[in-house]
């Protein structure tokens, strides 16, 4: 899979929500990943076992995308 596309929605906001790792799955653990918006690469492995940190959400029925895509 050359590139992934995350989609991340909160129905409700909380307040003072907790930190929110979200743990992907599928990808392949030895390569890596760019973000496409941020530039930001992570490992495959580190996306899959540890997970990426989430900005808490504001507003009830808010969205996040996140793009990836594998360097090759």
């Amino acid at each position: 899979m050359s590139e992934s596309f995350v989609l991340y929605s909160r129905i409700l906001s909380v307040p003072n929500p907790n930190l929110t790792i979200l743990k992907l799955r599928g990808l392949d653990k030895s390569s890596q990943y760019k973000d496409v918006e941020t530039g930001t690469i992570y490992g495959g492995d580190e996306l899959m076992f540890y997970g990426i940190a989430l900005s808490p959400l504001a507003m009830d029925y808010s969205t996040l995308t996140i793009r990836l895509k594998k360097i090759e």
